[in-house]
This record gives structure tokens, sequence and C-alpha cells, in this order.
């Protein structure tokens, strides 16, 4: 959960990073792991969630040749 941030907020994290607030617009999250989202609520609160979020994800690798633009 992050504090602060209003309950059934979606957040996400990359791997063990901190969580973050995914907004309505675009949020970039960096690092390696696995991506993860959830609702932001307490531990023993998801028994009473019920919706769903619609999260379209983009993956952009790393540049790491002679012909990187924009970076």
């Amino acid at each position: 959960m992050i504090g602060g941030q209003n309950y059934v907020a979606l957040i996400g994290k990359v791997g063990t990073a901190a969580p973050v607030l995914v907004g309505a617009g675009p949020t970039i999250l960096s690092g390696t792991g696995p991506v993860t989202f959830a609702i932001n609520d307490n531990i023993n609160g998801y028994f009473n969630n019920s919706g769903s979020f619609t999260v379209t994800l983009t993956y952009t690798p790393p540049c790491t040749g002679i012909f990187c633009f924009g970076s």
C-alpha cells in the first residue's frame, strides 16, 4: 500500500522496486524483474474488492548499439 494515495487506486512496480501510483496517462516504470500491478488497499482489505482495470504495457528495450537516437 502507498500511504497518502487513494484507496483502490492502481499501483505498479517492477521487480523489488517500491510501488508507484499508476495514473490515467502514461506512467514509466523501469528496472528488472516481473511487472506487478495491484490495488492500493490494506493488506486485509482485498476480500471485498470488485471491478477491473485495463492496462496497456509497452516495452522499450534499452539502446545498446551505436545507432541510438532520442536518448
